[in-house]
Order: C-alpha cells, then sequence, then structure tokens
C-alpha cells in the first residue's frame, strides 16, 4: 500500500531560532483518519534511523536529522519485515509528518458461524443527501455544478434493501479496470484536520436475518471535509455515497443455504480422491452406490486438472444441479470449463450471472461458482506447450468458500492462479 504523506509545518516551534536541531514529527492515521497505534515505524536518513512503535496518537518519537536530509519511512509489515512506503525532506524548523494509509483498522472478534437469527443489518447506516458534507461534485465542462446525491433520500427508510444472490455465478478476475470516481470540488476548506473524532468507533457485533455473525459500524466515518465516502471505497467504480446493491439476485432459503453447506463439505471431502472415470462414471456409481474412493487417493492441495469433473460432481451430489451440467450443450460446453456460465445459467438451474454486480471473484459469495477463462497470452502458452494450435480455451472452474476455492484441489495459496485467466468469459 502506498500512504500519501504531508508533511506539515503548522507546529513550528522557535527551536531553530535558538539553535537546537528541528524536530519532526511523524504520524500515522488510518483511511478514516484514526491513529494507528503500536505500528513498528522505520525512519532512515544518510546519517542515521530511529525505529520506534506509535502511541495512542499514532506518533512516534521525533527525529531529528540535518535540515535538508531525505528521510525514508517505512512502516512494520505482520511477518515483522518492513516495507516501504514515502519519503520526505527534513525540514529546518519543527514539523509534523502525516502518512495516511489506504486502509482502516478494525478490531474485531471471532464467534460461531451458526446462531440465532438477528437485525444486525438494520444497524448499518443508509447513505443520504447530507453525506457529501463540505464536498460537491465537479460540474461538467459548460454546466453548474450540482449535488451528485439529488437521487439520494432524505430519509434512510426510503432506502429499500434487496437479497443477495446466491448461489450465483461470478466471472473471472479482474475483468476490467474500475471506472474512475467522479471528480469533486469542495466548498470550502477542511475544518476537520484532525481526522478523528473524541472517541474511536468500534463495530457492534450481532448475527443477520440467517444468523451469521456480522460486525456493522453504526456510527458513519467522516473524512476531512465531513464527507461519508468509505461506505464502499468505490470498489464499483462509482460514487461510494449511492451505495451499492446487486444488478442481480435470488431470494435466499433455509433449504438453499443447507444445499450450499452440502456442496462445501463435499466439495472439499472429494480434492483427497482421484476421479480416473470421468464424471458421468462418477456420478454413475454413486447412482449405484458403487462408489469406492476414499479420503488420501492423492494430497487435497494437488491438482489434476480436472477441475470442471470435480465441480460438476459436486453439485450433482448436493443436488443443485440435476445430472451433468451442461450434458444437454454442446461437447465444447461439457468439456471447457471457461464455458461452464452458459450451462450454470440455463434454464432449470438456479444460477444467476452476477458478473456486472461484484467488482472480482474475491466477492462471490460462498456456494458461488466461479468461471475463469486463460488469457491470451495463458492459452498461446498452452498452445505451445501441448503443440497443439486448436487447443480449447479450457479455461478454469471453481466454488467459493468463506476461505478459499474449490476445484479439484484446495489451493496452497488459498486463491487460483488468477495471473493465468485474464482473459474475459464472453459465454456467462
Amino acid at each position: 500500500m502506498d500512504e500519501p504523506v504531508v508533511n506539515d509545518e503548522s507546529e513550528s516551534a522557535s527551536n531553530s531560532s535558538l539553535g537546537q536541531p528541528a524536530k519532526l514529527v511523524v504520524r500515522l492515521l488510518a483511511l478514516d483518519g484514526e491513529p494507528i497505534v503500536k505500528l513498528g515505524v522505520n525512519v532512515r536518513w544518510s546519517g542515521g534511523e530511529l525505529t520506534a512503535f506509535t502511541d495512542a496518537d499514532g506518533r512516534i518519537a521525533p527525529v531529528q536529522a540535518p535540515a535538508g536530509e531525505v528521510l525514508t519511512l517505512a512502516v512494520q509489515r505482520f511477518d515483522k519485515s518492513y516495507k516501504e512506503i514515502g519519503t520526505s525532506v527534513m525540514p529546518a524548523t519543527d514539523g509534523l509528518l502525516t502518512a495516511i494509509s489506504p486502509s482502516l483498522v478494525v478490531e474485531t472478534t471471532t464467534e460461531k458461524h451458526e446462531g440465532s437469527a438477528g437485525t444486525a443489518k438494520e444497524a448499518i447506516p443508509r447513505p443520504v443527501q447530507a453525506d457529501a458534507g463540505d464536498l460537491q461534485p465537479a460540474a461538467p465542462t459548460g454546466s453548474t455544478a450540482g449535488t451528485s446525491n439529488e437521487n439520494l433520500p432524505a430519509d434512510p427508510a426510503q432506502t429499500p434493501s434487496k437479497p443477495v444472490s446466491k448461489p450465483t455465478v461470478a466471472a473471472e478476475m479482474p475483468k476490467s479496470k474500475p471506472a474512475a470516481p467522479a471528480k469533486q470540488t469542495a466548498t470550502s476548506s477542511p475544518q476537520k484536520i484532525s481526522g478523528a473524532s473524541a472517541q474511536k468507533d468500534k463495530p457492534k457485533p450481532g448475527r443477520d436475518e440467517h444468523g451469521h455473525p456480522m460486525a456493522v459500524f453504526v456510527n458513519k466515518a467522516k473524512d476531512w471535509w465531513g464527507s461519508w465516502r468509505l461506505p464502499t471505497l468505490n470498489l464499483w467504480g462509482a460514487n461510494a455515497a449511492q451505495g451499492t446493491s446487486a444488478k442481480a439476485y435470488v431470494q435466499v432459503s433455509a433449504s438453499m443455504e443447507q444445499q450450499v453447506k452440502e456442496l462445501l463439505e463435499f466439495a472439499k471431502t472429494q480434492t483427497e480422491y482421484w476421479y480416473k472415470e470421468g464424471t458421468a462414471g462418477v456420478l454413475e456409481s454413486m447412482a449405484k452406490r458403487k462408489f469406492e474412493h476414499k479420503a488420501n487417493e492423492k494430497e487435497s492441495s494437488r491438482s489434476i486438472g480436472l477441475c470442471y469433473t470435480y465441480v460438476k460432481v459436486a453439485l450433482a451430489k448436493s443436488k443443485i444441479v440435476d445430472g451433468v451440467l451442461g450434458a444437454k450443450l454442446s461437447a465444447a460446453h461439457q468439456e471447457c470449463a471457461s464455458l461452464a456460465g452458459a450451462a450454470l445459467t440455463a434454464k432449470g438451474v438456479d444460477f444467476v450471472d452476477v458478473t456486472d454486480s461484484v467488482p472480482d471473484a474475491r466477492w462471490a459469495a460462498a456456494g458461488d461458482v466461479i468461471v475463469y477463462a486463460w488469457s491470451d497470452e495463458t492459452w498461446a502458452k498452452r498452445k505451445t506447450e501441448k503443440q497443439n494450435d486448436k487447443l480449447p480455451n479450457y479455461g478454469h472452474i471453481d466454488i467459493r468458500d468463506y476461505e478459499t476455492y474449490i476445484s479439484d484441489h484446495l489451493p496452497v495459496s488459498m486463491h487460483p492462479r488468477w495471473f493465468d485467466t485474464r482473459k474475459a468469459n464472453k459465454s456467462g
């Protein structure tokens, strides 16, 4: 992450006039303006360095270095190594160097997944007209500045909620670059330079209507202009103050949740099986009660190039799909995982294409089936390796789990090799 670094000399003192070395206070803030506490910070210059941990205000001990020295600022990672985030110049007078992280610091705890239904979602703040604060959208060329919130409700109760689509089929990632956020202008100078509220807001624990645990920030985190722009962090490429909702969705039922649970459990279990009889052969042995595969036939982390077979078996075993997925389509649709989108969204299959409703595959819900296609570069490489210019774009397919992605294996990295699947899938 690249932190914006602001050198603010407004805290200048009279030390320089007394012949004393100038002091530079370094402060680390999160995206919401709150101090980052107990963060390891290293400041280096040609004649020395300072390593310290931030205090309750996000500050470290003052840096004292010759005026004009280039200071290199680094922060500590979870593995104790340090990452360089920026440079600045040592001022001739006392000053304050503020580094603002693009991330938020959230304190939370873990709870059992299953529980009684709750109403935690009702506490989620809704966007209203006043969320723009002192910021207004920049006026288009030849027009008068207006407000980007003119279509937002004045009262949160007017904002309808929509159910999340599940199960769904999401497309490969990354699909395309997100659109640039709308330009904005300030109607006044920033009035909240401290960037922090009197008391740090903590997420309120609770459970959703399905009994799943969730934590909600009941207060709106506002920036220095009093603007609430953090609900989506512009992940959808639109004005974040407008909020977001899925474009495609289906009603979630208790039976559907049970199916998803069974899907994920079996999909993980079978990553230790080694199928050699094909999709139809595996399902036939199950139907005739002659299924003889056992655990440890292979390591669960080992891929054998049968992602599509394993996903189709899991879908049929959990009764989400009746029979073999894509059996009524062409041979190519049955062989190429990259073409599975058409089979998943075909009539009679309870999947909805949410490609345009999520930023990328990482946002897929548990139970979603994600379809990928090889990038042109990877496809050409595979053709060369196989010495086959007519090699189809087999792509990849997996099932989104709460923590990982399941196909014929469980990836050690907890996600598939996305750099191999950059070509957009046009069939889903």
